[in-house]
């Protein structure tokens, strides 16, 4: 029993140091992306709306499908709505789970780690500061987390004996596919450990079936995902920028050796590079890495397998492919278990002395508590929304996408003026901006600036032709501004796009309607009810054209369902009034009209109806 209990000090102990170092993100707000992913997400209440979460993308405008880090976030809203304390919770809980999953890693076979050293390189994996980007924010970090902690549970498993570990390893690798991209590359890493660290017993060909079914269901799934929003595809910009993985690999060296005690979220080249840093950071990695190969650990087979590891999950966002930032520090954490195993499998050498032994656990301990306390300090950053943005620009005040998102903060403030001149700015630092150009149009267009929002909308299609929704807000301008053919026009080529788009729909038969072709509005009309069943504006849209022809039972049905969906509808009120009237139930219409004006008591329709016919 005491032996089980001593067993468990140092796993135990690392969970509570996690929960030390990041339990103040409790009372942390929703930031960045959390706004979009969270707040802004309606609860998933019934099969309807997981189907549309299971088979749209992650996000609007990146080529993401991530539907299970997704469904954790939306289970979470539907138990305790937007209180991002539990959010958090769940986050920091995540990363104490990714750790003792490396830890139970690094001390199995053939690894072997001591104790101690498995100790040391989980809580490093766990409390640098790069671990912290992955916990602070709630949806760009637990994107990062499930995924990885996925990762390792597949490796863990695949490496024990037996059918068993084989079906959870791929049980935990398909999850981890469909949590982020990522993943893609997990099969490669398991059959490099199945050739490099097994000696017998390794897995035969059908053990590695599964993934030659899921993998291309995956991308089939995600294309179809994706493909609406125009969002599928990839391209390659090594030969634009063939420097950028030079650049990528630097980066995560003076990262992890010589991390920022501020955060310079997602920095771009000239933020971070810093010679003395690199230069420090390739001494320190060129001496441990000298002081491993006299010792001869790891051996080279060991070794090979971490650098596989290293090599495979950074390739994905190593500025091969288009990708969201250039340099990210989360895009280094995983792999960073390659590096501290394979000097934590030196430090595991049991022919080191007494004092060798305990200098290191000093100067580990040491080491530990630095990274420790910048991530502990970190937190400060990603309090509040204004302080997470601010930050941002002080470290990166030439970044466009920082620009951006503060124009995007001030606009919710109220702050209108101030948003136009962040977003000027955002636009400025970045020729092709359709993102902060459409923001920017479209607080525009919410001030009543229409010309002003014609001009940025134009733009904005110039730049990304496929934005529907850019064409959508451009046609609205132009009936607003009374140029209806140009926003016929302009619709159309939102409809192109995404057909089945019920407010597009809507808008493109409010144009027919006001033209008098009313059967080809009622066309648009219940083509928009096809896909949003319970759009209010569509059916007292058509409850307008029913009565205009006489067609007092079609037309009454229409406002009252309005008023199924929505009881405060004044002119939905008035319009069962005038329909009522018109049939002969005069106190019923009467009715009608006094409940529109308690809803909406300038109603000018309800007062001069009870005055004509009443009074």
């Amino acid at each position: 029993m005491y032996a089980q209990l001593r067993n468990l000090t140092l796993p135990l102990l690392l969970v509570l140091l996690v929960v030390a170092v990041y339990a103040r993100s409790v009372g942390n707000s929703f930031i960045y992306d959390d706004l979009e992913l969270i707040v802004k997400q309606e609860p998933a209440r019934n099969w309807a709306a997981w189907r549309t979460i299971l088979t749209e993308p992650h996000w609007h405008s990146l080529p993401y499908y991530r539907p299970i880090s997704r469904a954790t976030m939306v289970i979470q809203k539907n138990i305790h709505g937007d209180s991002p304390v539990a959010f958090h919770v769940f986050n920091f809980l995540v990363m104490a789970a990714c750790g003792l999953v490396a830890w139970r890693l690094l001390r199995g076979k053939p690894f072997e780690f001591t104790p101690l050293s498995a100790f040391f390189a989980a809580a490093l994996f766990t409390l640098h500061p790069i671990a912290s980007s992955c916990v602070y924010p709630i949806c760009s970090g637990r994107e990062t987390m499930i995924p990885g902690l996925l990762v390792l549970i597949a490796l863990t498993a695949w490496l024990q004996p037996g059918i068993k570990g084989a079906v959870i390893g791929g049980t935990a690798a398909i999850c981890a596919l469909f949590s982020k991209e990522q993943a893609v590359v997990l099969p490669l890493i398991l059959f490099a450990a199945d050739r490099l660290l097994r000696t017998a017993d390794r897995r035969s060909w059908k053990a590695y079936l599964p993934f030659l079914v899921f993998w291309p269901l995956y991308f089939w799934i995600r294309h179809v995902a994706l493909h609406d929003s125009h969002q599928d595809r990839v391209v390659v910009i090594l030969s634009f920028a063939p420097l950028g993985p030079l650049r990528f690999l630097l980066y995560g060296i003076q990262t992890w050796f010589f991390p920022f005690a501020r955060l310079a979220y997602e920095p771009e080249w000239p933020v971070w590079v810093s010679l003395p840093r690199i230069l420090g950071a390739l001494g320190i990695l060129v001496g441990l890495i000298g002081i491993g190969t006299r010792l001869g650990h790891p051996s080279r087979k060991i070794l090979l397998f971490w650098v596989i590891w290293i090599i495979l999950l950074v390739a994905p966002t190593s500025n091969i492919l288009s990708q969201e930032a250039q340099f990210a520090e989360r895009y280094w954490w995983l792999a960073s278990l390659g590096f501290l195993a394979v000097v934590g499998q030196g430090a595991s050498d049991r022919s080191f002395g007494e004092f060798p032994r305990r200098m290191g656990t000093a100067v580990l301990c040491l080491v530990l508590l630095i990274f420790a306390l910048i991530s502990f300090g970190r937190n400060r950053s990603f309090a509040t929304r204004a302080q997470f943005l601010g930050d941002w620009l002080a470290s990166n005040p030439r970044s466009s996408q920082a620009n951006y998102s503060y124009a995007d903060y001030l606009r919710d403030e109220g702050k209108t003026e101030e948003a136009k001149d962040f977003y000027r700015k955002a636009v400025a630092l970045r020729d092709y901006n359709p993102n902060a150009l459409n923001s920017m149009a479209t607080l525009h267009m919410s001030l009543g600036e229409l010309p002003e929002a014609i001009v940025a909308f134009g733009k904005v299609v110039n730049q990304k032709p496929d934005h529907y929704l850019a064409w959508r807000n451009l046609g609205e301008c132009f009936a607003r501004s009374g140029q209806p053919e140009r926003a016929i026009q302009a619709f159309d080529s939102s409809l192109k796009l995404k057909p089945d788009h019920c407010k597009t729909l809507f808008n493109r038969g409010i144009m027919e309607k006001q033209a008098g072709r009313s059967d080809r509005a009622e066309e648009y009309f219940k083509q928009a009810l096809a896909v949003c069943a319970n759009f209010p504006n569509v059916h007292y849209a058509l409850g307008i054209i029913a009565s205009n022809r006489k067609d007092y039972p079609e037309a009454l049905f229409r406002f009252r369902k309005v008023l199924e969906l929505d009881y405060t509808n004044a002119h939905a009120h008035n319009g069962v009034g005038s329909i009522l009237f018109k049939m002969g139930d005069t106190n019923a219409a009467r009715q009608a009209f006094q409940q529109a004006l308690r809803h909406d008591p300038d109603n000018a329709q309800a007062k001069q109806n009870l005055e004509r016919h009443f009074q």
